[in-house]
């Protein structure tokens, strides 16, 4: 075993950079101290903060006994906006916020963790459906992201994060939802990410057996189809009582229509990652327990949200009802996902 490994973090930690950068961390040799040079880095974005400090803080918890310190670290640019948002002691190093502590506005949401069992004791008080407390919670963040009460980019902020939140609770069986974003007026583009520590999409969806899904990339191309579920399929028992909170398998359908116009949507879970863009579909090899979710919205091609939400659930439900009960395998559910990029 080394007794030190110095460890470069990239110039820009994108999306891009940070899952390569989490994979050689991963592939690093045992030692008892390991360093981080922080030197190069001049760009940091809300789906690196969140996934790149998940794992260091995994990575640390799982190597009991190890040191991490931090080389060449300046606070300037990059590295004080990572230290507001709550990046480094997200992992363990004491500079900077606490996960939440920065209030947020000035159009960022700073690295905030929700505990899923204080949303259910909420919905419980509260005497509402737990959708009822995730869309509360979706637009005050909605509102803090973009300084504004209401509109179409508030709407839209709020429908996605709703949905993404719901997914978590519903399905996933995490304790914790992490979130992170920024809204960049001048270039009319909001980023939000979402990470959870649950069981997987894979393992969602398992119970449907309609669904022949092997693996991970299986299961978010089937995923990301309008009307599947690992809850809602023919014959399964369904809570009528829910009303308009019941599980219908659109929301990851719904979201990805709403960023691809104009942004992009990254889904990952597991070993597997997909990105769509509006005419592009492209895999990515990842590593995560549970799922991350990056959103792109494109604020300057934006209509009121009930004509764009109009307009993918009636494309959804057409592709549901090509379905419509049939077993769906992997290559037919890719072929489906791929057909609006021919």
């Amino acid at each position: 075993m080394d007794n030190s490994v110095t460890v470069q973090v990239p110039a820009r930690l994108d999306i891009e950079n940070a899952i390569s950068f989490i994979h050689q961390i991963y592939e690093l040799p045992p030692a008892k101290e390991y360093i981080f040079d922080f030197i190069l880095l001049s760009w940091v974005e809300p789906f690196a903060l969140l996934y790149v400090s998940y794992h260091l803080a995994n990575f640390l918890g799982d190597t009991p006994g190890i040191t991490l310190k931090v080389a060449r670290f300046n606070i300037y640019n990059a590295h004080l906006y990572a230290a507001h948002m709550g990046f480094f002691k997200s992992f363990g190093l004491d500079f900077g916020n606490n996960a939440g502590q920065a209030k947020g506005s000035a159009y960022y949401i700073p690295i905030t963790i929700f505990n899923v069992d204080q949303i259910r004791s909420e919905s419980h008080t509260e005497g509402v459906h737990i959708g009822d407390v995730l869309e509360s919670k979706a637009r005050d963040l909605a509102k803090m992201l973009t300084r504004r009460n209401d509109g179409d980019l508030v709407d839209t902020l709020e429908f996605s994060l709703r949905e993404m939140f719901r997914n978590v609770v519903e399905h996933s069986g995490a304790k914790r939802i992490g979130i992170c974003g920024q809204y960049w007026p001048t270039k009319h583009m909001v980023e939000i990410a979402i990470l959870d520590n649950g069981i997987g999409i894979k393992e969602s969806l398992k119970n449907n057996p309609f669904l022949l899904i092997e693996t991970d990339k299986d299961a978010l191309n089937c995923a990301l189809l309008p009307g599947v579920s690992g809850k809602a399929y023919r014959g399964a028992k369904t809570n009528k009582g829910k009303g308009h909170w019941s599980n219908s398998g659109f929301g990851l359908f719904m979201t990805s229509e709403l960023c691809r116009n104009g942004g992009s949507f990254f889904i990952c879970s597991k070993s597997s990652g997909i990105m769509l863009r509006e005419r592009s579909k492209r895999n990515v090899v990842t590593q995560l327990d549970g799922t991350a979710l990056r959103l792109i919205i494109d604020t300057s091609s934006l209509r009121q949200v009930t004509e764009s939400l109009s307009e993918f659930r009636e494309k959804g439900y057409r592709i549901a009802k090509e379905l419509n009960g049939a077993v769906i395998d992997p290559s037919a559910a890719s072929l489906m996902l791929s057909r609006d990029f021919q």
